[in-house]
């Protein structure tokens, strides 16, 4: 039976795997984590053949799914109600772990068909994790402020243009000052450290 090389658990058909270009694979999660823990992107090394990875897929259909195999799995939100009780309500996808009282800036579903495509495109890149956590909020935040259902990934990636353009971005601090050129409220600090200890989007 074929495992994988990253966990040395068996791949079965019914996970979602992750092919290379080289033909070895891995669990998805195994190849996300790689990805996340390392600075890397879609196009790391091979872990047993050291070929780089040219191939990039995504592991599901549903555009839901594939951003939610990118995050983490709890469904409850990470909040305490004021009687000093855990929540009882479930997370919103890319809602900082809160739910939709907690935190009502929600990303509506209509808009996770392009959210998927931008966060994928994310994953290409080579850089930090906390850069990719940035660039990933900031990117939520442009689709739901300047986006509607029409809107395509260059409406997107247009406002990093932008804002490139008048601010060299030499480092992550540089990305964090474009919360203040488009007015967006800056992420919980907890959510940052809570996602760059656990090395997953939360």
């Amino acid at each position: 039976m074929e495992t994988c090389s990253i966990c040395l658990q068996e791949l079965k058909e019914d996970e979602p795997l992750q092919k290379f270009s080289c033909n070895h694979t891995f669990h998805f999660t195994c190849f996300r984590d790689m990805i996340f823990h390392n600075n890397e992107s879609m196009f790391l090394e091979c872990p047993l053949c050291r070929d780089n990875n040219k191939t990039v897929t995504k592991p599901f259909k549903d555009p839901k799914q594939n951003i939610k195999i990118l995050t983490l799995n709890e469904k409850k939100c990470s909040c305490m109600t004021k009687k000093g009780v855990k929540c009882k309500h479930n997370r919103k996808l890319l809602n900082y772990g809160y739910c939709h009282v907690h935190n009502k800036e929600i990303l509506q579903e209509n808009f996770y068909p392009l959210m998927e495509r931008y966060i994928y495109l994310i994953m290409c890149q080579k850089n930090t994790f906390r850069t990719k956590l940035y660039l990933i909020d900031l990117g939520k935040k442009i689709l739901m402020k300047y986006c509607d259902e029409s809107s395509q990934l260059e409406d997107v990636l247009r406002y990093f243009y932008q804002y490139i353009s008048i601010h060299s971005v030499k480092s992550v601090k540089d990305y964090q000052r474009m919360y203040e050129y488009y007015d967006f409220t800056f992420p919980p600090e907890d959510w940052m450290q809570d996602c760059l200890e656990k090395k997953i989007i939360i």
